[in-house]
Formats: C-alpha cells, structure tokens, sequence
C-alpha cells in the first residue's frame, strides 16, 4: 500500500517468462490492458526472460537508479552487437498480432554480471506462441538480414588466422521470383560497409591481400546467416525473417491466395528457396593494414 497513486505512463518495460509464453494466446490476452488503456504508452518495450521475469528487476541497476531503466538503456545497444535484436515496443508488436505476422523479441537472462541481452525469442503469428529461441550467435545471421540499425564485429576464427571485421553499415536488396506462388525463390543481397579491427597470422610471412580478405568475410558470413534461415524455416518454421512482406508486395495477386498458408497450415514459407550474398568492402584498408597484406 502506498500514498500516492499509480501513474502508468511511467512504465518503461515488461519482461515475460520465456516458459509461461509457451503457451498459446497468452502475450496477447496479457497485452490486452496495456494496449486498451488509455493511461498505456504504446512505446512501452518488451523482452523475454530465459528463467524468472522476476528476478531480473531484482539485479543491480548499476550505474542507472531503477532496474527498469538499466534494461532500457540496453535496449539501446543493437547497433554495436549484432547479438542483439532491437527492442520491439507494444505498438509494434500489436500490428504483428493483428495481422498474424510471426515476430521476435529479445531474450535477458541473468549472469555473474548482472542482466545480459542475448538472443532473440520466436513468435508464431497465428496464436503468438513462443515456439523457439535463438542463442546470440545464431541471431547475428537473422539480424542482418531484419535488422534496421545494425552493426558491431564479426569475427573469423581459423587455425592460422584471426579476422575481425566491424560493421558500419548494412544495405540489403532482396530479389522473389514467385513463378512456382507455392516455392518461392529469394535472393538476398547483403552489402557492408566497415573496417579491419583485428587482423593476426601465426605465419608473420603470410601474405594476404585485401580480394581475398573480403572472400573470407563474405563466405564465413554466407555459411552462418544460411545456418539461422535454416533454424527459422526448418526446425521452427515461422517466418520471422519478414520474407511474407516481401512476397506481397511483389506479387500481391499470389500472395492472397497463399497468405493463410505461409508459416501456418501448408507452410509453403518452409519450403522457400533463400540464398544470401554477402558482398564487404573495407574501408581505410590503405592505412589499416601492413605492408604484407595490402
């Protein structure tokens, strides 16, 4: 009991048990009142946490005051760690409902360190049930291809090399080709934008030049975003990578008849064909690099 009474548009997030969002229809019931409400802000974030929702508005909020700012203030980071997806706000993830989109939200779990923003949750759309989670190193391949703000670094790890590159900026172009409406082909083009960081050879001799430095990025990069489309589209199935938005734009006469069977019933969305292309370029690369790898 207190004095004064509640004031709602100070909610600045809530944090759902990844376990009780297993069960179907239970985040939209639960969001009902905060979207209903006029007192809600809309701009309120959300999160999933991997054990007891309770516990992480119990850690340390150091060096902010309240726990709930701390977690905002993460929501923040996105675009230095690609492990991280962007915080959805209730607004965002309503529409997703409304329209039976399947979404993701971002995962904290709790480490020696405090509260840590790892990982991304999978929402199917048609009863917004939790069916999976990725870990932070396999949302880093969803991430480049759903991210709006994206960046940080991206590292290659071989026997006799170490490479890391960081991301600056992100543009993608994808390409349907919906000529058979059921199996529809995708072509992502990913162009980057960024910078050696790091660059170590157990061989000093070695001699690397800056073709064959965007070769390795570009393959490295390639293999591990296939490894999460295959994830979404193979083990859990639901369109999370937001190719649905652009199937229909594309062709909006296919798509009304294929719509309701995308990443529900028939689950055409499963069988899709998805390639990426990965094509780096290295800025600075003059002044970064040594004599013996330019």
């Amino acid at each position: 009991k207190i004095s004064r009474s509640l004031f709602f548009p100070h909610i600045q997030v809530i944090i759902f048990s990844k376990d009780l969002l297993a069960n179907p229809y239970i985040l939209q019931n639960t969001l009902d009142v905060y979207i209903r409400d006029h007192e809600m802000r809309r701009n309120i974030r959300l999160f999933v946490s991997e054990k007891n929702a309770e516990a992480i508005l119990k850690q340390s909020a150091k060096p902010e005051n309240l726990p709930a700012q701390y977690i905002d203030m993460l929501a923040e980071h996105p675009p230095k760690n690609a492990q991280m997806i962007e915080a959805a706000r209730i607004g965002e993830v309503q529409e997703k409902m409304i329209s039976n989109q399947s979404f993701v939200l971002p995962i904290l779990e709790l480490t020696k360190q405090g509260v840590q923003m790892n990982g991304a949750a999978l929402f199917r759309g048609k009863d917004n049930k939790c069916v999976g989670s990725l870990s932070g190193e396999q949302t880093v391949g969803m991430n480049y291809i759903i991210g709006k703000k994206i960046g940080g670094f991206f590292t290659i790890r071989k026997k006799d090399q170490l490479i890391t590159y960081e991301i600056h900026k992100v543009h993608r172009k994808i390409k349907v080709s919906t000529t058979n409406a059921t199996k529809p082909k995708f072509d992502i083009h990913l162009s980057l934008e960024g910078t050696l960081a790091e660059l170590h050879f157990s061989d000093h001799k070695q001699v690397m030049n800056e073709k064959r430095l965007k070769r390795d990025i570009s393959k490295e990069m390639e293999k591990r975003i296939q490894k999460s489309i295959k994830l979404v589209q193979k083990k859990y199935k639901v369109d999370v990578l937001e190719l649905g938005e652009v199937y229909k734009r594309h062709n909006y006469k296919e798509w009304k008849k294929i719509s309701k069977n995308w990443d529900q019933g028939e689950n055409y969305f499963s069988n899709a064909e998805i390639t990426v292309h990965v094509h780096p370029t290295i800025e600075h690369s003059g002044s970064a690099l040594p004599k013996r790898v330019k």
